[in-house]
């Protein structure tokens, strides 16, 4: 799942102009280079499953038009949180453009999961976390009304070995059997498009590529 709003100065202190940021590097870059690796490996029935999160919900309508600024390159990055939403737009759409190109490839929002990922937005809960067995973990999830670990797999773990996901593709899941479609209406998010499909998938080969 990566990173979750992960500040400019924990990766460095120099950021030029034509930089990616790195909630997008290892969140959407990475995951780009590892399924474009393997993909003369993959069978016409494997089944890619793309974490994201419903934080993608979050970005601007204009996302991965041909005009966006995907990854910071232009914007200084200092706005983490944006960031990371920017990242896991770019997860959904990467899943698209996998679909289009005849992959069984579908994304999915595991749910709010009580694990460790919260470093850099909630520090004090981080640091609670880390010193709790992963029993007092799940006992605090259910507490806070969040799911644990095993839990938030639920989605994924379906997408990928269910009969009832054999043939699915191109969908953005928030349960098994149910999408951000079925929760918010045809049509969202708006920036979910083919064309933005195809602007993402442009963009991530280019930084692999480039990297």
């Amino acid at each position: 799942a990566g990173v979750v709003s992960m500040p400019t100065s924990a990766r460095q202190d120099d950021w030029r102009a034509g930089d990616v940021e790195q909630n997008m590097m290892i969140n959407a870059v990475a995951p780009y280079v590892l399924t474009t690796h393997l993909r003369d490996a993959l069978n016409l029935d494997t089944r890619i499953v793309t974490l994201t999160s419903t934080a993608a919900l979050d970005v601007p309508n204009n996302f991965a038009t041909p005009e966006y600024d995907i990854g910071f390159r232009k914007r200084t990055p200092n706005n983490p949180r944006l960031a990371y939403c920017e990242s896991k737009a770019a997860n959904v759409l990467f899943s698209d453009a996998l679909s289009v190109r005849g992959v069984l490839s579908n994304a999915c929002h595991p749910g709010s999961v009580a694990t460790l990922a919260l470093k850099y937005e909630n520090r004090k809960r981080y640091e609670q976390r880390a010193s709790m067995t992963s029993e007092e973990r799940d006992a605090q999830a259910r507490r806070l009304g969040l799911r644990t670990p095993d839990e938030g797999a639920t989605t994924p773990v379906w997408l990928a070995a269910s009969q009832d996901a054999s043939n699915l593709r191109g969908g953005f899941f928030v349960d098994p059997k149910v999408e951000v479609r079925d929760l918010y209406g045809e049509g969202v998010p708006v920036w979910r498009t083919a064309e933005s499909a195809e602007v993402v998938w442009r963009f991530l080969d280019s930084v692999a590529s480039n990297a």
